[in-house]
């Protein structure tokens, strides 16, 4: 019988309490505020002389569990590593030292208008045109696994700086280090089937003939948040130069974007609306959706912008002059 999602939440509890008993740990559901204002419901363990408690997501667990029906194992390979790890304690002078701000702060690209509750209480600007947010991240490390916390206003008192500060040590870090890689749409497909163990066909390239608009994939080497590239126009420009192609920029994911050849074709830019839109209902987690609009990298300005129509950018023009000349903020 296959669990509810409720369901899989109750007795998954109290599996971790049955094994976490003898320890005198505390098993709860939180709900955690993610990315999009998406709330996910987490299992939070509350370990006794410890000042780190583990915070583990349950959407993708539950999608775990409904794949392979495994419910068992999952409990019994998380309690197994918190129980390895209870002893070991978070260094917050460490994480929160100049020297490691300094090193490990980088930026972060979200949706502006799905995190307006987020943006009102961390240090942010905005680009393409406010449809997107920029924001700052500090990687961590905490026991073999890597993560990151956003850095908010209430942080910056601890840190001796101001949001300006950190967003400029961010955005240097993040420009500067050579983060990113840029592959081709057929290269990361192949790569993707065979890591996932799926056979790929002889003619796979058929799909990618000469009337194909040359189509790659920016994101950076650990491939999480690599959409970041975005608020470092100078990374698109260079790449968009080194591809020579003029082209269309598709918000992937969170995690990555794709630049797309422009062909030039009727209708071409309502057409990937539509496709970005599609993919962006049905394949990408609520949490990791980046905006539904296409963009396209203005040479001139240096700077990204939304993607519009000749009859779009018409209607703009002659609808200028009746816009009000107030300030804008």
């Amino acid at each position: 019988m296959e669990y509810t999602y409720e369901d899989f939440l109750n007795e998954f509890v109290k599996e971790m309490e049955n094994k976490l008993a003898d320890y005198g740990m505390e098993v709860s559901i939180v709900n955690k505020m993610r990315n999009n204002g998406i709330i996910e419901k987490c299992i939070k363990v509350d370990i006794p002389g410890c000042n780190m408690s583990p915070s583990i997501g349950t959407l993708s667990l539950y999608e775990h569990y409904r794949e392979f029906d495994d419910m068992e194992k999952i409990v019994s390979a998380l309690s197994k590593k918190i129980i390895e790890d209870k002893n070991r304690q978070i260094d917050t002078m460490s994480v929160l030292s100049k020297e490691n701000i300094l090193n490990s702060t980088y930026l972060m690209v979200v949706n502006a208008k799905s995190n307006q509750k987020l943006l009102a209480d961390t240090p942010h600007y905005f680009i393409a045109e406010g449809e997107l947010a920029v924001i700052p991240r500090l990687n961590i490390s905490i026991t073999e696994k890597s993560g990151f916390i956003i850095i908010k206003n209430d942080l910056l008192p601890k840190l001796q700086m101001t949001g300006d500060e950190i967003l400029q040590i961010a955005k240097l870090n993040t420009s500067e280090q050579n983060l990113f890689e840029i592959n081709s749409l057929l290269s990361v497909t192949m790569q993707a089937m065979e890591e996932n163990g799926e056979d790929i066909a002889d003619d796979f390239s058929e799909f990618f003939t000469e009337n194909t608009p040359k189509t790659f994939v920016i994101t950076n080497k650990d491939k999480k948040l690599g959409a970041c590239c975005l608020a470092c126009p100078e990374v698109i420009g260079t790449a968009i130069e080194k591809m020579g192609i003029d082209c269309y920029i598709l918000p992937s994911s969170i995690h990555e974007v794709i630049l797309i050849e422009k062909k030039g074709n009727f209708n071409e830019i309502e057409e990937l609306r539509d496709m970005v839109n599609q993919v962006n209902r049905q394949s990408v987690p609520a949490a990791e959706i980046l905006s539904d609009k296409v963009f396209v990298y203005n040479q001139k300005t240096k700077k990204i912008e939304i993607a519009r129509t000749e009859q779009e950018l018409q209607s703009m023009t002659q609808s200028a002059p009746h816009k009000s000349h107030g300030m804008h903020m």
